[in-house]
């Protein structure tokens, strides 16, 4: 017992990472003061443990952190170990301040050992994407935001690369690409491999690859029967699997889900929903680097904003559909907040001054009407329409702004938000 508290405490205790979102860690900080139990989820590419150490960890705090997979031996196979554990390090160390569990879903009435400690007035922190406690705050851990990632590539900057690696800023410094698609293919199975795989026990591992590969050449709305009808024009694949995949994709935060808001109805339409990656370079791994530059730039947009704490649908004003209709969330505090709350933003399919201009007409017009209904728009709030375009100068635009609706290309968007 004693050798699983060394390995467990050298290992949160010297975590590290290049790169953190600063929103993330006031997030958690914020969450933790105010609730007894959070959970955390992440994509395996980022370091979460030392989210949580930023978050929680200095000289006041006594912490137990517990990491599955660091249980080598495999002595913590129910929750009664783990409370024999816990118990041991009350003994070494004295009672802990928090009570940090990873990885922990396969152990034997864990949920019985987390009420039980939850009601002990313990602080307890789940980072776990296979658990979910009912009414609890549940973090996402995201990726670094670009202009971090661009300032410390900007002698090595090339925005090409960016569309094929994106989050991946190590990758982007290579420049032998045999080598660079070897260490993505590399990632990507071990992220498949510890993010899907194991947790949830998955099987049939080709079929859960077509999945994914089909996921990410698709560039449209769609229902699950039609996602299901598509794939299984190739291989034999129930419906039954597609949800359940589709749900163990979800959960992992390999891809988001984004429903459409019509306007015109004042509502969630979710009888189709457009997928996005969370990481760009996982997508162009499934697909052999296809991915048009168009669905890249979409794919990018959606993340940044996502990054950002924008509660995101695509958008329907009457027959105009739209890339993304953002709102910042809630739990956002209002120090944190940017000064933009809402977005209509679209990505250009342009390639003349007329076809310019047709959609910078239904970018102003949204909404087509003026509505005084709650379920509308705050009249106080800062509404900001973007229309990022491919090049600027070979569109030989006069002005950026008209009306409401400002022309950007995609690096001045994200400095932006």
């Amino acid at each position: 017992m004693q050798e699983i508290l060394k390995i467990n405490n050298s290992f949160f205790n010297n975590s590290e990472s290049f790169f953190y979102n600063n929103e993330t860690i006031n997030n958690i900080k914020t969450s933790i003061k105010k609730e007894k139990l959070i959970t955390i989820n992440w994509l395996n590419s980022i370091n979460k443990t030392s989210y949580i150490n930023l978050s929680i960890n200095n000289s006041q705090n006594n912490i137990f952190y517990f990491n599955k997979n660091l249980d080598f031996n495999n002595k913590i196979k129910s929750d009664i170990e783990l409370t024999s554990l816990i118990k041991e390090f009350t003994l070494t160390y004295s009672k802990a301040d928090y009570i940090v569990l990873e990885n922990i879903s396969k152990i034997d009435n864990i949920k019985i050992f987390i009420s039980k400690f939850y009601k002990s007035w313990y602080k307890i922190i789940i980072i776990d994407n296979n658990i979910s406690i009912p009414s609890k705050p549940k973090i996402e851990i995201k990726n670094p935001r670009y202009y971090k990632i661009k300032q410390k590539l900007e002698n090595n900057y090339n925005i090409n690369d960016f569309l094929i690696f994106w989050d991946n800023e190590n990758t982007i410094l290579i420049n032998n690409k045999k080598i660079k698609i070897n260490l993505l293919e590399n990632q990507k199975n071990q992220i498949i491999l510890k993010d899907l795989i194991e947790i949830y026990s998955i099987k049939n591992i080709f079929l859960l690859n077509q999945t994914i590969t089909f996921l990410s050449l698709l560039n449209k709305k769609i229902t699950l029967r039609e996602l299901h009808r598509d794939i299984s024009n190739n291989i034999k694949i129930s419906l039954i699997t597609i949800i359940e995949y589709i749900d163990f994709l979800l959960n992992s935060k390999l891809i988001k889900r984004v429903y459409s808001y019509d306007f015109k109805k004042e509502k969630t339409i979710k009888a189709k929903a457009k997928y996005y990656f969370s990481d760009l370079w996982i997508r162009n791994s499934f697909n052999y680097f296809s991915t048009k530059k168009q669905v890249a730039i979409e794919n990018i947009v959606f993340n940044e904003l996502d990054k950002t704490w924008y509660k995101i649908k695509s958008g329907i004003n009457w027959k105009f559909e739209f890339n993304f209709y953002a709102k910042k969330k809630d739990f956002v505090e209002e120090k944190n907040r940017k000064k933009i709350e809402k977005i209509y933003l679209h990505i250009s399919k342009a390639e003349s001054k007329q076809e310019l201009k047709k959609e910078i007409n239904k970018l102003n017009k949204i909404p087509y009407f003026p509505t005084l209904s709650k379920s509308w728009e705050n009249i106080d709030e800062n509404i900001s329409r973007y229309l990022i375009v491919n090049s600027i100068e070979n569109l030989w635009i006069k002005k950026l702004q008209y009306d409401e609706v400002k022309i950007v290309e995609l690096e001045e968007f994200l400095m932006e938000i």
